[in-house]
């Protein structure tokens, strides 16, 4: 996974997060192909070996999981160490902190009245 596919609060918590803190992000699964989708069957059994392999490779279970198999990816709270074997994995595409530090929305740049049209008949 290269460094901009990683979220850069998700990054920040990993970092911050001392021995055995829960740290919760979100993956998605990479497709198999250019304009190819993994169908719930697959995304469910991928996110299955994905959470296996590094759960064996990090020593550490996930605290909960959720899969997200219409949208090839899943969710995990777990320890620094399985959230880092996770992103590892080569079957990830991105990943995503669960919880974000700041607002989402789009702020707007300058405030101003609504105004409506009037409609011509």
């Amino acid at each position: 996974m290269t460094d901009d596919t990683i979220d850069q609060e998700l990054r920040r918590q990993l970092e911050a997060a001392t021995s055995g803190a829960s740290v919760g992000a979100v993956f998605t699964l990479r497709s198999p192909g250019l304009g190819t989708f993994l169908s719930p069957e697959e995304t469910a059994s991928m996110a299955r070996k994905v959470l296996d392999e590094a759960t064996h490779s990090s020593g550490s279970k996930p605290q909960a999981v959720q899969v997200f198999a219409n949208l090839q990816s899943f969710a995990v709270q777990g320890s620094s160490a399985l959230v880092n074997a996770i992103i590892a994995r080569p079957e990830i595409e991105t990943a995503m902190a669960n919880e974000q530090s700041e607002a989402m929305l789009i702020k707007p740049v300058a405030r101003r009245p609504a105004s409506r049209k009037r409609q011509v008949r």
